[in-house]
């Protein structure tokens, strides 16, 4: 795994991904990476609505963890989600995205397929990280060995998702 992915999720999906309810995380496209990769789980602010997400670390301290990077996964593979009038065709994987068949379809807006991402080795950090610790691709400009090359550090959330690097380290050279 050489390359990862940071991805925005909001608060409440989140803890149900932290819980271990939510295995499959469902997006409007996929990465150019081949699985498996790790993707780091933003948890978002939710603009006004008051889903606070914390973390108990095992120092004992409650630690906030909206606006950070709360934990990491290994997407083992992506499917792609394929609606038909009655439904979906794959309804194990819409149980494990703890969506229902109407959330799915206001979010795909007629828009097929839906990927999902399925989540696996599941990591939640002790302490959650800093936007500030990572460097993004500037993709499809600065590329080497068929990789974009880390440009900046990222001072704004994804909307969705993006490639990236953690800051200070060269594993992903």
């Amino acid at each position: 795994m050489s390359k990862a992915v940071m991805i925005s999720i909001q608060p409440r999906w989140c803890e149900l991904i932290a819980r271990g309810a939510k295995t499959l995380e469902v997006r409007k496209n996929k990465p150019k990476l081949e699985t498996p990769f790790k993707c780091y789980i933003y948890c978002t602010d939710n603009k006004g609505v008051h889903d606070l997400l914390e973390i108990h670390g095992e120092d004992g301290k409650i630690r906030r963890a909206n606006e950070n990077v709360i934990g990491e996964f290994v997407c083992d593979r992506i499917s792609p989600i394929a609606m038909t009038a009655d439904g979906l065709v794959d309804v194990v994987d819409l149980k494990t995205s703890c969506l229902s068949v109407q959330e799915l379809l206001l979010y795909s807006a007629g828009k097929l397929p839906l990927y999902g991402w399925h989540i696996s080795d599941l990591l939640l950090y002790d302490k959650p990280k800093p936007l500030s610790e990572f460097q993004s691709y500037n993709c499809g400009v600065v590329w080497k060995d068929g990789y974009p090359i880390p440009t900046h550090e990222i001072k704004r959330p994804p909307q969705s998702w993006c490639y990236v690097r953690e800051g200070g380290t060269d594993e992903d050279s």
